[in-house]
């Protein structure tokens, strides 16, 4: 698997988990409904040749589920 397809797979992952646990509270379940919006625009955006963004996105998956175990 790429880079760009793992980016890919990573933001599906992550917005399948805020919309299959959403928060409770109004003001966190806001932040991720917009966190979900975010990532699925980066889905449609991101280049395979993007490789700062999808070390971001890798970054960013691991800290996201890393804070929820």
């Amino acid at each position: 698997m790429s880079d760009y397809q793992q980016a890919i797979r990573q933001l599906s992952e992550m917005i399948e988990y805020l919309k299959a646990h959403p928060s409770e509270d109004a003001e966190i379940f806001d932040k991720e409904d917009d966190d979900i919006v975010r990532m699925s625009l980066q889905q449609r955006i991101l280049l395979p040749n993007d490789a700062t963004t999808i070390e971001r996105i890798d970054q960013y998956y691991k800290k996201f589920f890393s804070e929820r175990n």
